[in-house]
């Protein structure tokens, strides 16, 4: 072929492929403009508003909007925070006023936590227009009949909360709630006695005339009569259920393994166990039946079982604690710090305290003549009642007035107040210029037996600050403390009640007719309050301390 015959050829050939093209593109243009169809445009609006979690936009474009508002409002509420993306995926037009029609499903709950599915759908034309013939299963299968689905947390079996020696200090257990409904109960007088009459050999102090007070502050709705642990619920069940008006609820709940440890931070280490279960949760959404039993799983997965919580708390010093404190009438608190590593080892307090709150970790209280061994430590010119500035700046240093940065644990180390002047500590009551918590005075104790503040933890492992950010003690002002707390200990006032005590050095202070003890014995260090002391003599905080050291030093039974 010659060059000329070539060169015909090719525009033979461009002509043809642009005609091509031509037609292409009028095709295109003719498909791409097409007009949507009604149907079509009633589904896609109907999916638009699912994703935009328009719940009445959504059930107007169905044939039975009352209905498909409630259904859909129920699903997009309990498969919260998920996020929802519906889509047209398939259309089959049957006649002029019916369609049938396929949507793909997809769900986000979060990074790898992903659903999807398909479901099948009608859109009929209506007199008002197109409208999707309303079915749940348009939503999701498996549901009708009352059912709903949600997205709930999966979790392994339950990590145990140990105690410094590695014993089980907290595991979850079935907790039995015993209420008196009034409505159930025809005489609820009879039934009052009755359940008092049942749950005296476990709690003798609910009496029916306190059943009665609480039904009369009720206002007819049911009151929670008593919550026990399964082996007790076990022994009074038979009574129990049998009187009218007794309704049961079991619930779990991290408590303590050996009923006899009660602490406030117990509190805390419930919090530490809680946040570890919610890191290793997995996920699931699940149908349930109108009762609220589970029917069935969609979706999801098991989440991993998380370690075991360390808990700080040594069960020996805190028994011993506790029952030193039950020891006194009046309020009564004691906190336990080990100083080299601000592991808080007991935190006790004994009923009249507990009427007050967690008062251990952060009652505040007149700190009286503890100024004293602060004041002397400085050479500070100060007498009973009165706070300089130098006192102020020691009492930082020693940790009190700061915020401790316990995780997991709301304290409070004190109040400090202070002009640069001179400030009234007791003859002004409510406006104290130094007012501590038994939680402050053990921080203090144990910065004086370490020579910087601790900084407390109440479980291993868990993250914490290095430093709570104060200067450290300077060595004349440690020996000086110590002296005092080694001449006061001496003192025969409370020489006596220290003698089971080898090895304690401790100062007590008076605020009024409360009683302070702070001391350090080996790696502990300790303080003690009593309020209201006028019938438990002026060595009531010594006694207490000796108290704890019988018990803590006594052989373990075998």
């Amino acid at each position: 072929m010659d060059w000329g015959s070539s060169r015909a050829l090719i525009r033979v050939s461009l002509v043809f492929v642009a005609v091509i093209s031509s037609i292409v593109a009028i095709v295109w243009v003719a498909v791409g403009t097409e007009p949507e169809s009604p149907a079509r445009k009633a589904v896609r609006e109907f999916t638009d508003r699912l994703d935009a979690k328009d719940v009445k936009g959504a059930a107007a474009l169905t044939s039975y909007p009352s209905a498909a508002e409630a259904e859909i409002g129920k699903l997009l509420s309990g498969l919260e925070p998920g996020k929802a993306d519906y889509e047209l995926s398939r259309m089959i037009d049957l006649d002029a006023t019916d369609a049938f029609f396929t949507l793909t499903v997809a769900w986000h709950f979060g990074p790898g936590r992903d659903w999807a599915y398909s479901v099948p759908g009608t859109v009929r034309k209506l007199t008002v227009g197109w409208r999707i013939s309303w079915d749940s299963s348009v939503l999701l299968p498996h549901l009708g009949q009352g059912r709903a689905a949600r997205q709930v947390k999966t979790y392994a079996p339950p990590p145990v909360v140990r105690d410094l020696a590695g014993g089980p200090l907290m595991t979850e257990q079935t907790l039995n709630v015993v209420e008196l409904d009034p409505a159930r109960a025809p005489d609820r007088t009879a039934a009052a006695n009755a359940v008092a009459a049942a749950i005296a050999p476990v709690a003798p102090a609910i009496t029916a005339p306190a059943l009665l007070a609480q039904l009369d502050a009720a206002g007819g709705k049911p009151i929670t009569a008593v919550t026990l642990r399964n082996d007790d619920f076990e022994v009074l069940n038979p009574s129990l259920v049998s009187i009218p008006g007794v309704v049961v609820h079991q619930n779990p709940k991290l408590i303590s393994a050996d009923r006899r440890i009660h602490s406030p931070v117990l509190d805390g280490l419930r919090a530490a166990w809680q946040q570890n279960r919610e890191s290793t949760a997995g996920w699931a959404v699940r149908v349930f039946g109108t009762d609220g039993a589970v029917i069935g799983q969609l979706t999801g997965f098991q989440g991993p079982q998380g370690p075991d919580i360390a808990a700080t708390l040594d069960p020996r010093l805190q028994m011993a604690a506790e029952d030193a404190a039950v020891s006194s009438v009046s309020a009564a608190e004691i906190v336990a710090i080990r100083p080299s590593t601000g592991a808080v080892l007991a935190v006790a307090q004994n009923d009249p305290a507990d009427d007050q709150g967690p008062v251990a970790l952060t009652g505040l209280y007149p700190a009286g003549d503890l100024v004293n061994m602060f004041g002397g430590a400085v050479n500070a010119p100060t007498r009973h009642d009165m706070l300089g500035p130098r006192v102020a700046n020691l009492l930082n240093r020693l940790g009190i007035g700061i915020d401790a940065k316990v995780p997991f644990l709301k304290t409070d180390t004190g109040r400090v107040r202070t002009t640069g002047r001179i400030e009234w500590i007791v003859r002004i009551p409510g406006q104290e210029a130094l007012r501590v918590s038994p939680f402050g005075m053990a921080l203090a104790a144990a910065t004086i037996a370490r020579g910087t503040t601790p900084v407390p933890m109440i479980a291993l492992g868990q993250p914490r600050v290095k430093s709570l950010g104060q200067q450290p003690l300077r060595p004349e002002e440690v020996d000086r403390m110590r002296a005092q707390m080694a001449a006061s200990t001496a003192n025969p006032m409370y020489a006596e009640d220290l003698r089971s005590c080898p090895g304690l050095t401790g100062y007590t202070g008076y605020a009024g007719e409360d009683q302070w003890f702070l001391a350090n014995r080996g790696d502990v260090a300790l303080a003690i309050h009593i309020a209201n002391t006028t019938d438990e003599g002026m060595n009531a905080a010594a006694r207490m301390a000796g108290r704890l050291c019988r018990a803590f030093d006594a052989p373990i039974a075998p």
